[in-house]
């Protein structure tokens, strides 16, 4: 893994990152594009200088020391990681996981006005098909939380009484798990960000894993700036926007929105081609996005079933919320860029509320454009809407 990392250093920074496995491994996971961030329970690269490698069973710890080399560019060399993999997990999955972490996080974490300081710890699970590969993942975690974060211990399922099958529920609840981020740093309740990755079939998932690298990145991006203003967690959800539009249900089209439409963007241009974005956006609108299920288009069931974008709850079509949110998100950053939106998240850092935030970002209320969206929707075809994509 340490070569593998190498190969993708870009700059020579300060890099602490502690590599996992439940076996010794040869070969070493977004519903489908996306999933849930939820707060409390909520989608890279090594110098060659100075270098100290400790192997102890399963466990390797790489050091690099800083260099003399400025930067204003953050990437996950900067960040403290703690890896756990799946043993059946192939060396492409977590090269493409790295990869595409690594360009969000040089695009994200190194944003002006960032809590760097708030971005980490973080510990990436990277599951495989296998469900006894989770149970061993499960006991891999919670032997590290234990001896790592003893107070967290106490208070998660590693404290729990196991199952029958020796299974904890961390990574084996509802099994095959969606990829999340299901807990942060500052909820009292845990010592880091987790990112669980479901298991993906390469190379006919790739292109999912792809972008739920980058969705689940950006998600770290958006609470890091917000969740050590309160401890509060309703007053969280309500700067966020998890809670807006009528009622306290939490709400999924702007934060999980926000990150579908960044998923797709940096997928783009992380190829260097950025008209893929009409071809992987497309589907999410004029599509039913449904599999087998035989619903109509997400553009006709969001336009003509009267319920206002910003009232669907994670119950109400979850997956219209996630995609329209993401269409939403481009109709504000072809009036106002993207930049807008990154702006966004950093001002919750302020104690802002969402709407108060939303107007002094975006220069009216958000109820007001919504409505402007669905009136721009009803009366546009096809290719003046997919014009508002991004072209560069």
């Amino acid at each position: 893994m340490f070569e593998i990392l190498k190969n993708l250093k870009s700059f020579q920074l300060l890099l602490v990152i502690i590599f996992i496995s439940c076996t010794v491994p040869d070969n070493s996971s977004v519903q489908e594009t996306t999933t849930e961030s939820q707060e409390t329970s909520t989608t890279t690269t090594v110098a060659p200088s100075t270098t100290t490698t400790t192997v102890a069973p399963s466990t390797t710890t790489t050091t690099v020391a800083p260099s003399t080399t400025n930067s204003n560019i953050v990437n996950l060399e900067d960040i403290e990681i703690t890896f756990f993999y799946g043993n059946e997990l192939s060396e492409l999955a977590k090269n493409i996981l790295l990869e595409n972490m690594n360009y969000a996080v040089e695009n994200l974490f190194s944003y002006p006005g960032v809590k760097f300081q708030n971005l980490q710890p973080i510990l990436i699970v990277q599951l495989d098909n296998n469900y006894e590969s989770a149970i061993k993942l499960e006991t891999e975690y919670c032997e590290y939380i234990e001896k790592n974060n003893n107070n967290y211990f106490r208070n998660s399922k590693c404290s729990r009484d196991l199952n029958n099958d020796g299974s904890r529920n961390i990574f084996t609840d509802n099994w095959p798990y969606n990829s999340s981020i299901s807990s942060n740093p500052f909820n009292n309740e845990s010592c880091c960000y987790l990112l669980t990755m479901q298991p993906y079939e390469l190379p006919n998932k790739e292109k999912s894993l792809r972008m739920t690298s980058i969705h689940e990145t950006f998600h770290i991006f958006q609470i890091s700036n917000y969740a050590d203003v309160t401890a509060n967690k309703k007053e969280q959800y309500k700067i966020s926007g998890k809670i807006s539009g009528d009622g306290d249900e939490h709400k999924p089209w702007w934060m999980e929105g926000n990150a579908v439409f960044f998923q797709h963007l940096y997928h783009a241009r992380s190829l260097n081609d950025i008209g893929i974005i009409k071809q992987t956006m497309r589907p999410s609108l004029f599509s039913c996005y449904c599999g087998d299920e035989g619903l109509d288009t997400i553009i006709n069931r969001f336009l003509n079933n009267g319920i206002k974008l910003y009232n669907y709850t994670w119950a109400i079509d979850q997956q219209l919320a996630y995609e329209m949110g993401s269409w939403f998100t481009a109709y504000l950053v072809n009036f106002h860029g993207e930049e807008k939106i990154l702006d966004f998240w950093i001002n919750t850092q302020t104690g802002i509320l969402f709407e108060d935030n939303f107007i002094e970002m975006f220069g009216k209320d958000y109820r007001t454009y919504v409505d402007e969206f669905e009136n721009f929707l009803r009366n546009n075809d096809e290719q003046t809407i997919m014009s508002i994509l991004p072209t560069n």
